[in-house]
């Protein structure tokens, strides 16, 4: 799918935010009560980096897949003369200003970086009090985790491989059990490299909202399988009832606690969890998880780019390229100097520039291969024409852009030859 009504800048964000909807009112609407937590863990991670990357992929799609798209794409046909104003905003033929805007100045990227940064301080702001908390408390190692004595209220929780205690809690009772083993799933889940992930990508997409919301979701499924897991260690001792216990320690210590929402075991969500306690045989749903299936490749065909040579005549992309880049050289400017350069070149797999040469002469015929583009700049007042030819300048120029086409690498360009005659010309100043 393309969105010619967005510049190249913003397509990109465009379709990862709408990937992400359509993933998470998938999710929203079918798997959000589903007791297959592990699935759901495992949709957020897959969901996320699908959302990330298919916007950058190639397909290789049907000609008849994309005709309706190419019919709003064209906007720049063969041997038509473009005017690009080289010493105001880039702009190139009617129905172009989509994509042929300037480029973005500079603050516009150090004010994105400042809001990544802001997402991103409570990030490291957390993983410093670790670190302090690490320093301050005595540890002992245990069978693959690390156990830290401490009476801190925002304890026990866990990082990595790391337990914070708090040695109120005694560990030999069945609630001290209950608590650890929610917290050695947590440990061994690796839950840990899940919230760095997804913190580190929502702060860096910040403008996608709907990473804010699977990284919410993402928490409660941990929780859900670690009380899971815990659960069936109570179930292994005799006597009492180990749901009804468990869920009235959540019940208690969030009530008593000042600081409800600080660790794992009793963090927010309390009352989805103690639902999902007391009545854990939601809908599995095996249809609902396999459907996601045939809704990633849909996904896949509408928003994945697709490369040139379905959407456009050959041409007409090494057009936009030029377009582009080509710039009035300096030199033929202040010399007063105007000059119609016809040049060929020959484009081999993977964008290689296989050979460039200047013609002479305009290439005749109004193929998909040819193109003309007129290049117009404002001529000083005080500049006179001089004897000296400026062809070589102008030639230079054109190889300089053409010697750019490998490192292109947002268009794929068809293998061909191609010929284009670049007229350069002056206008009086105003």
């Amino acid at each position: 799918m393309n969105l010619p009504f967005l510049t190249p800048l913003l397509a990109y964000p465009a379709k990862m935010t709408l990937m992400s909807a359509f993933f998470h009112i998938y999710y929203r609407l079918f798997l959000r009560n589903s007791s297959r937590h592990a699935y759901n863990r495992f949709y957020f991670l897959a969901t996320t980096v699908l959302a990330l990357s298919i916007p950058l992929l190639r397909l290789p799609l049907p000609d008849a897949w994309t005709t309706a798209i190419s019919r709003t794409d064209l906007f720049i046909q063969p041997g038509q003369a473009t005017s690009i104003d080289i010493n105001a905003a880039k702009i190139g033929p009617p129905g172009a200003s989509g994509w042929l805007l300037p480029r973005q100045p500079m603050y516009y990227y150090i004010a994105y970086i400042a809001i990544a940064l802001l997402f991103l301080w409570p990030l490291l702001r957390t993983l410093r009090y670790l670190f302090l908390l690490s320093r301050i408390h005595a540890s002992e190692r245990m069978p693959g985790f690390r156990l830290y004595h401490t009476r801190d209220p925002g304890t026990p929780f866990s990082f990595l491989r790391h337990l914070f205690w708090n040695d109120s809690i005694p560990l030999d009772t069945a609630k001290g059990q209950a608590i650890l083993q929610h917290e050695l799933v947590h440990i061994r889940q690796h839950h840990s490299l899940d919230l760095l992930f997804f913190e580190t990508v929502r702060a860096l997409a910040w403008c996608n909202p709907f990473f804010h919301f699977q990284l919410r979701d993402l928490k409660l499924v941990h929780e859900f399988l670690a009380d899971h897991y815990a659960l069936q260690t109570l179930a292994l001792q005799p006597g009492g009832h180990a749901r009804a216990d468990y869920a009235e320690w959540l019940v208690l210590e969030a009530a008593g606690s000042a600081h409800p929402s600080t660790h794992h075991f009793y963090s927010a969500h309390l009352k989805k969890r103690v639902t999902m306690i007391l009545q854990p045989s939601g809908p599995r749903g095996l249809l609902r998880q396999t459907l996601v299936l045939p809704l990633t490749i849909l996904l896949c065909c509408a928003f994945a780019q697709t490369p040139s040579r379905h959407l456009t005549a050959p041409g007409r992309e090494l057009m936009r390229f030029y377009l582009r880049g080509i710039r009035y050289p300096p030199a033929a400017l202040q010399a007063g100097k105007e000059q119609t350069v016809s040049f060929s070149l020959r484009i081999g797999e993977h964008n290689q520039l296989l050979a460039f040469n200047s013609t002479g002469t305009e290439p005749a015929g109004d193929s998909a291969n040819t193109g003309r583009i007129t290049v117009t700049a404002r001529a000083k007042a005080e500049t006179l024409p001089t004897g000296e030819d400026k062809k070589d300048v102008f030639e230079e120029e054109l190889r300089t852009v053409s010697a750019k086409i490998p490192v292109d690498t947002t268009i794929a360009y068809p293998p061909g030859e191609y010929a284009f005659t670049i007229i350069f010309r002056l206008e009086p100043a105003q």
